[in-house]
């Protein structure tokens, strides 16, 4: 079997799948060490280096696509089988009489969850990727060369040479980007990242909001809309906005996009660091370069892409002064929201 029909049988068995154990024998022979992808992988021997790396990436996008289809159905049968034990629990409650005391989604969770339900009633779709990443996908294929301070150890975590935690939600635009055949691509995802960097506004492990959107003539105003969209959609009073220009390695033109201190109203004060202003979000036009990686013609095609701190949006928000109190797990703190 060649790749694509090993991935078409591949979903069919795991969408038949009635249980975690199968689940798992079907997982070892399409994806172990002696499995289907791992045949194709061998006999890649006789092919040029080229050939070898484009065999690469398509097979790792389709163990990608495999895996998440077991990940899925795994929830589904997982979902199932708790369902059941949990009557049985209700059932036992309500002999007893006893008042079960329902729990609450974390503060990041609801944040994160009301960004992606208002994107969604705007067309984007939900996706997402893997947070242990291989470098192409984290750097290379975003435009960010080898030499840049961000792939240095003191910035990345490194966990094999050539695989990272990813730092940044981005790659999951790239592997959308190669695994997508139809034009337009409008996607969001949530997913946790991770740097070398902890103060009361950092941390090692954060979370992130991607948005992509690709077409043939998305622009700049597409861009400002939705940037518009977003922040009256986080911040629903009336406050000012301004675009200042920035740099990152995948977008061109880049924009950040500030709002006024909504604590001093531009006065001044420890909250905007005496600026007036905070920063809210990264932004851009996708680079042309990132669009060529993925095998879109960059002539024809053009898009946008948001960056979304879920930490940051939460505090100013709630007017959290301290990044740690999300993870310090103080229920009296979480309760509140």
């Amino acid at each position: 079997m060649r790749e694509n029909e090993i991935e078409q049988r591949a979903i069919l068995d795991v969408s038949a799948c009635l249980s975690v154990a199968d689940l798992d024998k079907i997982k070892s022979f399409y994806l172990g060490k002696k499995g289907k992808l791992t045949e194709i992988l061998r006999s890649m021997k006789d092919l040029t280096h080229l050939e070898k790396r484009e065999m690469g990436i398509r097979i790792n996008i389709i163990r990608d696509s495999i895996r998440n289809k077991i990940d899925e159905k795994k929830r589904e049968l997982n979902l199932l089988r708790f369902n059941e034990k949990d009557k049985k629990i209700a059932e036992i409650a309500i002999i007893k009489n006893e008042k079960l005391n329902g729990g609450k989604f974390h503060l990041l969770t609801q944040v994160g969850c009301d960004i992606l339900k208002n994107l969604q009633t705007i067309g984007f779709r939900v996706v997402s990727g893997p947070e242990i990443e291989y470098e192409y996908y984290n750097f290379d294929s975003l435009n960010i060369s080898e030499f840049h301070p961000a792939r240095k150890l003191q910035d990345t975590f490194y966990v094999l040479p050539g695989v990272v935690l990813r730092t940044q939600t981005s790659p999951i635009q790239v592997r959308t980007m190669f695994s997508s055949k139809e034009i337009p691509i409008k996607i969001c995802c949530m997913g946790k990242v991770y740097r070398h960097d902890q103060d009361s506004t950092h941390s090692p492990m954060f979370h992130q909001i991607e948005i992509l959107y690709v077409d043939k003539k998305v622009s700049l105003v597409d861009l400002k809309s939705l940037l518009f969209f977003l922040i009256e959609q986080l911040f629903p009073f009336k406050v000012e906005k301004r675009f200042r220009n920035s740099f990152f390695p995948f977008t061109e033109p880049s924009f950040e996009v500030d709002i006024e201190c909504f604590n001093c109203r531009k006065h001044g004060c420890f909250l905007c660091k005496m600026t007036g202003w905070i920063e809210v979000l990264g932004s851009g036009m996708v680079h042309p370069t990132v669009l060529k990686n993925v095998g879109l013609n960059e002539k024809e095609h053009t898009g946008l892409a948001i960056g979304i701190g879920v930490e940051r949006v939460s505090m100013l928000k709630y007017l959290i002064p301290d990044i740690r109190f999300f993870y310090n797990n103080n229920i009296k703190f979480l309760s509140q929201f």
